[in-house]
């Protein structure tokens, strides 16, 4: 008797884990490509899938991803990055479907956490530190050579470019001299 009831729940168990492993919730992943004019993006999940006979493939590529950027204050204040195919971005599978949320309304489609319900949030990735590892009590920011900081004690501090404010240069403007002529630039 006691088999039996072994065996029932070793049937149950197998088939609570045959359908958890078609929820998907989160993964780490690389953007294939973006439209920055749409906000959306094709993306890669980088983890395997494993698939019924036990073989891990590769995710297909989801396209259409909605990417999301920081913004706040009924959107007038937000940040965006340089999005580029290779960057890293943390893939977010929703509960529902998105199709009509996307569009300003709501589903009552059936699916739940679709491969193709999915948002991309970019800065996951692999390769460590960031920029800013170094000064982690400031707001730091930085592309390419350049960095901006936004320091603790409120100073904020610019290495590596040029700060141009209403098109003057502040490494190469110049000031009239009383004399008519112009002062060289800052040193």
């Amino acid at each position: 008797m006691s088999e039996g009831k072994n065996g029932l729940i070793g049937a149950l168990r197998k088939a609570i884990r045959n359908e958890i492993s078609g929820i998907h919730t989160a993964a780490p992943g690389k953007v294939i490509s973006y439209d920055p004019a749409t906000g959306l993006a094709s993306v890669q999940p980088s983890l395997k899938l494993k698939v019924p006979d036990s073989r891990l493939v590769d995710f297909p590529v989801i396209v259409g991803v909605p990417v999301v950027w920081p913004t706040a204050a009924g959107g007038a204040a937000s940040v965006t990055l340089p999005l580029k195919p290779g960057d890293g971005v943390l893939i977010v599978w929703a509960e529902r479907s998105l199709d009509d949320w996307l569009l300003g309304g709501e589903s009552d489609d059936p699916r739940k956490f679709d491969l193709t319900d999915a948002i991309a949030i970019p800065g996951c990735n692999p390769q460590g530190p960031v920029a800013g590892a170094a000064h982690p009590d400031d707001v730091c920011m930085a592309y390419k050579g350049t960095s901006l900081r936004v320091c603790a004690d409120g100073k904020v501090r610019i290495e590596g470019g040029d700060l141009i404010v209403e098109g003057i240069s502040f490494l190469q403007h110049v000031h009239p001299e009383s004399i008519g002529t112009q002062t060289g630039p800052p040193e």
